[in-house]
This record gives structure tokens, C-alpha cells and sequence, in this order.
């Protein structure tokens, strides 16, 4: 089950297993599974590296203009870190990087900035995975370019999952056009 919408990070806590998300409207169900790789460390990366830049750049205008008073290097140095801040938290909500969802309509996937496409299970054959890295392949029908998925996968057993996850849907969706 899905803690929080892989399309646009809304919390799905308290809402039923098959639902659809109130922000975006993507439909997802108790079978739904999505995989992301772990960045929270960007959330503390990024803004302490632009911390220590503005620092440097204050100590180096400090030591060009010469002897300055204590306060304005204190209120330059508070400065920093409330701008500092503010970035860090623009950048919390900023979604950015790969994510691949099994959701109800179809595969979810984001490779990159910006938004993701749900690719319908009509379109999708089946999946083939790369034994020797976390790497699952789906063709796509027709002379479409296949999607690769990786860089997403914590475990091997994780782009194991996903693989089983796309065949089911693959057949369940045949299945009901077939009938």
C-alpha cells in the first residue's frame, strides 16, 4: 500500500486502499506499489553547501574591504543562514528524481524533473529483468522505445517485486480486454 501519492507527494494516510488521490486524481488500490530511491540526504547536502559558500564569499569580501565591525559580520552571517534556510525548505517540497509506481491505470514513471506519464497496461509487454544490475527493462508495444527503469531499486528483490507486480497487471488488463 502506498503512503503518499508517487505522482505528487500528497499524504495518503487515513484514506482507503483503493482510492484516488484528491490532489492529482490518480487512481491507486492495495495492490499498488512504488519504488524511489532514498534522497533525503539532499535536504541537508544542498543547503549546507550553500551555507558554506556564502560564508566563504562573506569571509573573502571581509578580508578585500578590511577590518570591519563585530556586528555586521554577525548580521551577515545571520543573513545567510535565513536565506540558507528558506532554500532548504523550497527545496523539501521540489520533486526531482526517479520514480516508478504500479498503480491501477497503468505504470507510473519519472525519470527526471519534472512530471511523470502513467503508460496504460495495454500498451506495456512484459517486463524483462538485468540479472547482473537492478535494472528492469518494459517493452512497450508497437516500435516504441522501451522504458528502462533504474536508479530506483534499493535491493535486487525490489526490481524482482516490480517485475512480478507488471507481468500480473500486464495479464489482468489482458485478461479484461479479452473478455
Amino acid at each position: 500500500m502506498l503512503d503518499k501519492c508517487p505522482q505528487c507527494d500528497y499524504s495518503l494516510a487515513g484514506l482507503p486502499a483503493a482510492h484516488t488521490c484528491p490532489e492529482c486524481k490518480l487512481r491507486y488500490d492495495e495492490a499498488s506499489v512504488a519504488y524511489q530511491p532514498d534522497r533525503r540526504w539532499r535536504f541537508f547536502l544542498y543547503p549546507a553547501f550553500l551555507l558554506a559558500v556564502m560564508l566563504v564569499l562573506t569571509w573573502d569580501w571581509w578580508a578585500s574591504v578590511g577590518r570591519l565591525n563585530g556586528w555586521i559580520i554577525v548580521s551577515i552571517v545571520i543573513s545567510a543562514s535565513i536565506v540558507t534556510v528558506l532554500v532548504a525548505l523550497g527545496l523539501r517540497h521540489y520533486r526531482v528524481g526517479p520514480v516508478v509506481a504500479a498503480v491501477v491505470d497503468g505504470l507510473y514513471v519519472r525519470l527526471g524533473f519534472g512530471p511523470g506519464t502513467v503508460h496504460p497496461w495495454t500498451e506495456l509487454d512484459h517486463p524483462v529483468r538485468n540479472l547482473r544490475s537492478r535494472k528492469v527493462i518494459v517493452p512497450r508495444k508497437g516500435k516504441r522505445r522501451p522504458l528502462s527503469i533504474r536508479d530506483v531499486f534499493a535491493t535486487e528483490g525490489d526490481a524482482h517485486r516490480l517485475k512480478a507486480q507488471i507481468e500480473q497487471r500486464i495479464s489482468e488488463a489482458t485478461r479484461r480486454n479479452e473478455s
